[in-house]
């Protein structure tokens, strides 16, 4: 059915171009231009809402960059591209230690996740472990999803950083589908 509008639509787009050009041939300027120029701009329209609207990043669309500030380390991130019109709204971070310490956070703007409306808290750790499989305990963070974000937190200070693995997760929802989620190493 769908099939049949798009073959349609594309044969009165097709035949108002070439009716177009066939007035601009015999000199009618203006509606040879507004018949040629009305297809050209629906297209174009239909395309950009397109790409608008379908448009899902990838792990490299943000930076993270982790720095230390005393006894505490700030996660820094900052996306390259436009953030997804059916992004979430929350994003993770998912942390391991050694021996499951605690991760203490000290600032950070809180996403809008409430675990007893969105419970996947289960399928966020099983993404991450697709990526990287971890024997340790995940402990979850939801920040909020912006194009510049900070996430200060301490963890025990006989624990190094470099044995401390952070993921950065990222939640798209689409429309009547399903949660997809990509997962980023914090380096």
């Amino acid at each position: 059915m769908l099939s049949l509008y798009v073959l349609g639509m594309g044969l009165i787009l097709c035949l108002s171009f070439v009716w177009g050009i066939f007035l601009l041939y015999r000199r009618r300027w203006v509606s040879g231009g507004i018949t040629v120029g009305l297809p050209i701009l629906a297209v174009v329209s239909v395309m950009g809402l397109y790409q608008w609207a379908f448009y899902e990043s990838d792990p490299s669309a943000v930076d993270l960059t982790v720095q230390e500030d005393g006894d505490e380390f700030i996660i820094q991130g900052k996306w390259n591209t436009r953030l997804e019109p059916y992004q979430f709204g929350t994003d993770f971070l998912v942390f391991y230690t050694p021996s499951d310490e605690p991760v203490e956070p000290i600032q950070y703007n809180k996403g809008e996740w409430q675990p007893n409306y969105w419970n996947f808290q289960e399928e966020i750790v099983a993404a991450v472990k697709e990526s990287a499989p971890l024997d340790r305990k995940a402990q979850l963070f939801d920040i909020k999803a912006e194009e510049e974000f900070q996430f200060r937190f301490r963890v025990n200070e006989r624990t190094p950083l470099d044995l401390v693995q952070i993921r950065y997760v990222h939640v798209h929802s689409a429309p009547m589908s399903s949660f997809t989620y990509w997962v980023k190493e914090v380096q």
